[in-house]
């Protein structure tokens, strides 16, 4: 009588795929190895440690904990984008070398809307405002046969009751 036992799953953390035959890996970790710490089973990033245990270096700024990047300094603390100039910020500068938080931030272009803008000078509540050709505006200089284009305008100035608008009320944004 043979016994079966069931197939094992990898020992990598979050890997759900079966291990093949006798190893304890499946088939895309095979050549990995595991961290060194005890019990983890995290995959070694360098030296032999995963990044949770000392793989990759720390920020050296002072009670930092994420990751270095460049010159052993994580990017909220790279010195290659100024920060925010107002006392005790630590956040990176964006505009007027003040971040979003104290004012650095471009505002939206709809009139009356006090939110930062996100995309082309729109905030997100305001982004479909949008025309669906924005994106290719052209700077060349049109032919317009004025003719053509003065009986246009005077055909769309037909269909606007111009009397049914109260004063201050008309905003050519429509959203």
């Amino acid at each position: 009588m043979t016994s079966t036992t069931a197939p094992t799953v990898c020992l990598f953390q979050g890997c759900d795929a079966l291990a093949d035959g006798e190893s304890l890996k499946c088939a895309f970790h095979r050549n990995r190895k595991k961290c060194s710490v005890d019990f983890c089973y995290n995959q070694v990033y360098a030296r032999g440690f995963c990044i949770r245990h000392g793989g990759k270096l720390l920020c050296c700024y002072p009670q930092c904990s994420r990751n270095a990047r460049k010159d052993g300094v994580c990017t909220q603390h790279s010195q290659l984008k100024p920060l925010c100039s107002v006392a005790g910020c630590s956040k990176l500068a964006r505009r007027n070398q003040k971040c979003v938080g104290h004012g650095g931030g471009h505002p939206c272009v709809v009139p009356g809307c006090r939110t930062n803008a996100r995309f082309r000078g729109h905030c997100w509540r305001h982004r479909h405002c949008l025309p669906k050709s924005a994106a290719k505006v052209s700077n060349a200089p049109m032919d317009v046969d004025s003719d053509r284009f003065t009986g246009f305008v005077d055909d769309l100035l037909q269909d606007i009751d111009i009397e049914a608008i109260e004063p201050g009320s008309y905003t050519p944004w429509t959203c």
